[in-house]
């Protein structure tokens, strides 16, 4: 594997091993998944920029607190880029994608996230007049979330208002987002008039869980993607 690195991810490399030492059991384990990638780094060094990538993004979404702290929408603004990236380095459409990723997530994560993240109701903004209500949502509407707070950030220039995290297990944060855009996934709720809505939300997310969460779900990710790739490399054979 050291022939195949170049001189500048050799000096990464150690980082890298330590950014993801916590998913796995043993470094025996962790040394498997990282050979496996320089493996099948034939795809134009695909798995490789994977592997970068994921920890690249998730290091600045968790340095963000030392410049900013409580500043949710900087966090998700990376996150999102790392999805993205990941996105484009698999050749999926973004519809396969995040249909995809949504799926790779453990079952403790989705019981985690979708546990202590619900939706309290929807109205016609500025109106008070409720028009729906759910508390269940899926992991695709959090992808979705995720998208529309990196929005509000690129866009608007809006990386303060909405909190999505708890400060501790005693916290309850009770946000909102106010949007005429299809914001949810439209099996849990369709805005077909493009009415002004006005979203409301219960969380006591703590995000240490949910990123180890949503990092597991990147390994995971990349591990299908190899496992793809080690298909096709068998049929050529």
């Amino acid at each position: 594997m050291q022939n195949a690195l170049t001189q500048l991810e050799e000096k990464y490399l150690l980082e890298i091993k330590e950014f993801y030492f916590p998913y796995f059991s043993s470094e025996e384990s962790l040394d498997f998944f990282i050979n496996r990638i320089f493996e099948f780094d034939w795809n134009d060094r695909k798995p490789r920029q994977m592997l970068f990538q994921v920890q690249r993004f998730v290091t600045l979404a968790n340095d963000i607190d030392k410049i900013r702290p409580a500043r949710d929408g900087l966090r998700m603004m990376f996150i999102n880029c790392c999805l993205e990236s990941l996105q484009s380095l698999s050749g999926m459409k973004k519809t396969q994608f995040y249909e995809h990723f949504s799926s790779v997530f453990s079952d403790g994560a989705k019981q985690y996230i979708l546990n202590n993240f619900n939706l309290s109701s929807i109205e016609i903004a500025g109106s008070g007049v409720e028009c729906f209500a759910k508390n269940a949502l899926s992991m695709d509407d959090m992808l979705s979330i995720i998208k529309e707070m990196r929005n509000m950030v690129v866009h608007e220039g809006d990386y303060w208002s909405l909190q999505i995290f708890a400060y501790d297990n005693d916290s309850t944060w009770l946000p909102h987002i106010e949007t005429n855009q299809q914001l949810l996934s439209k099996k849990t709720f369709e805005n077909k008039e493009k009415q002004v809505l006005m979203y409301h939300f219960k969380t006591t997310l703590q995000y240490e869980k949910f990123i180890f969460y949503f990092v597991e779900a990147c390994i995971k990710f990349i591990n299908n993607y190899i496992d793809e790739l080690s298909e096709i490399d068998g049929k050529k054979t």
